[in-house]
C-alpha cells in the first residue's frame, strides 16, 4: 500500500479465471471497501490480450494493450473479460495490472496471474522412404499430443498439396457431443431417456471398460429407434454421428447392443486420452514411379474452437508403381493439471 493510499481502503475479494484457451474469456473482477481517492485506473494486459468486456465502468480510454478508466458507475467494484491470442506454447503465465492513480502517482496497485493452455500435436515423418520392387510399404506416421484439453482432427496425406482441404466446421462439430461423456449411462441420459425406458427400476451395474470408458451394457424396454431418434436430435448435429448411430441401430433390434456398439466406434477414434480422429485410419495412396512427394498435414481445433495445423513433407523413391500404407504411432505427454490448479 502506497504512503497515499487511503488507510480506509481494503480489498473485500478479487478473481481471476486461473486458466483459460487461446480466444476464451477470462473473467477477473476486484471489490474493496473504503474510499479510494483516484483520478485513474490503468489496466495494462500482456502482448495482444484484449479487453472485451467490462462491467461497473461508464468512462474509459482504450489504449494498445491496456484501458484508462475515470469513472465508475457505482464505487467499489470493477470487473473485465480479457481474451488471449493463439500461442504456440501448450502453458503460457500471463499477468494483469490494475494501476489506480492519483496525481500522476500510483497509489494501489493490483496483479492478477493467469495461465493460457491449449492442447498440442506435434508431427514426425520420415527424412525419406525409397520402395523397393515388390515389397509392401508402410510409412509411419509419428503424432505427439501434449499440453491441455481435448482437441478433435484429422490426418490427410495427399500427393497434392491443394487436396490439404479440411472444413473447419466439421472439425469443431465433431464429437462434442461423446466427448465428454465418460459412461454409457451418462450419454443415455443426456438423450433424456429415463429409468423407466429400462428393465426393473435401475441401470444394471454390469459394464465394460474399454480404453478408459466406462460403458453400461444393458436390456431396453419401451424405446424404440424412432424414439430414440426424436429424443437425441436435439443434442446431436453431427451428420457423421448420426450416422454412425443410424447403421448400427438398423443392423439389428437390439438397441442396447447397438447403441454399446456405436460407442466403441466412436471410441476407435481415440488414438490417446485428449485426441478424438475423424478418420482413425489413413487411406493408401498409389504412386508412380520416381521421386515423389508426400504432404502429410494434423489439423485439428481445440474445445473452445480454434483451428491449428502442421504440415510435414516426405521425399519417397519408387522403383515401380506402388501402394504405399500408412500407420500411426501415437504418444501422449499431457499436462499437468495439478500444476494448474495449484497455481
Amino acid at each position: 500500500m502506497s504512503s497515499r493510499e487511503n488507510r480506509a481502503f481494503e480489498i473485500v475479494s478479487s478473481f481471476i479465471a486461473r486458466w483459460a484457451l487461446p480466444n476464451e474469456g477470462i473473467p477477473l473482477y476486484m471489490l474493496w471497501k473504503g474510499d479510494l481517492d483516484f483520478d485513474l485506473i490503468e489496466v495494462k494486459t500482456p502482448g495482444l490480450f484484449k479487453i472485451r468486456d467490462y462491467y461497473n465502468i461508464i468512462k474509459k480510454y482504450p489504449n494498445p494493450n491496456e484501458i484508462h478508466v475515470d469513472e465508475l458507475n457505482t464505487p467499489g467494484y470493477l470487473g473485465f473479460v480479457i481474451t488471449s491470442p493463439l500461442t504456440e506454447s501448450v502453458a503460457q503465465e500471463a499477468k494483469i495490472i490494475l494501476n489506480f492513480i492519483k496525481e500522476s502517482e500510483v497509489i494501489h496497485r493490483q496483479e492478477f496471474e493467469t495461465r493460457i493452455v491449449r492442447p498440442k500435436i506435434e508431427l514426425y515423418v520420415p527424412e525419406k522412404v525409397e520402395v523397393l520392387p515388390a515389397e509392401e510399404t508402410k510409412v509411419d506416421i509419428k503424432l505427439k499430443y501434449t499440453g491441455y484439453g481435448n482437441c478433435y482432427g484429422k490426418i490427410i496425406v495427399s500427393e497434392d498439396r491443394e487436396k490439404l482441404v479440411f472444413d473447419v466446421k466439421d472439425l469443431r462439430d465433431l464429437f462434442l457431443v461423446m466427448a465428454n461423456f465418460q459412461t454409457f449411462k451418462q450419454f443415455l441420459r443426456k438423450c433424456k431417456i429415463s429409468e423407466k425406458d429400462f428393465t426393473g427400476s435401475e441401470i444394471p451395474e454390469e459394464q465394460y471398460d474399454y480404453r478408459g470408458f466406462l460403458i453400461h451394457s444393458t436390456q431396453l424396454t419401451n424405446f424404440t429407434p424412432a424414439n430414440f431418434f426424436e429424443s437425441i436430435k436435439t443434442i446431436v448435429e453431427n451428420k457423421e454421428l448420426m450416422g454412425i448411430l443410424e447403421r448400427t441401430i438398423e443392423e439389428s433390434a437390439d438397441v442396447a447392443t447397438n447403441l454399446f456398439k456405436a460407442v466403441i466406434d466412436l471410441v476407435e477414434k481415440r488414438p490417446v486420452e485428449g485426441v478424438f480422429l475423424v478418420d482413425p485410419q489413413i487411406e493408401p495412396i498409389e504412386l508412380n514411379v520416381g521421386e515423389r512427394r508426400l504432404y502429410v498435414c494434423i489439423a485439428y481445433v481445440d474445445e473452445f474452437g480454434n483451428y491449428y495445423a502442421e504440415m510435414k513433407t516426405i521425399p519417397i523413391v519408387l522403383h515401380e508403381k506402388q501402394r504405399i500404407m500408412f500407420g500411426q504411432d501415437w504418444e501422449e505427454q499431457a499436462g499437468d493439471w495439478n500444476w494448474l490448479r495449484n497455481k
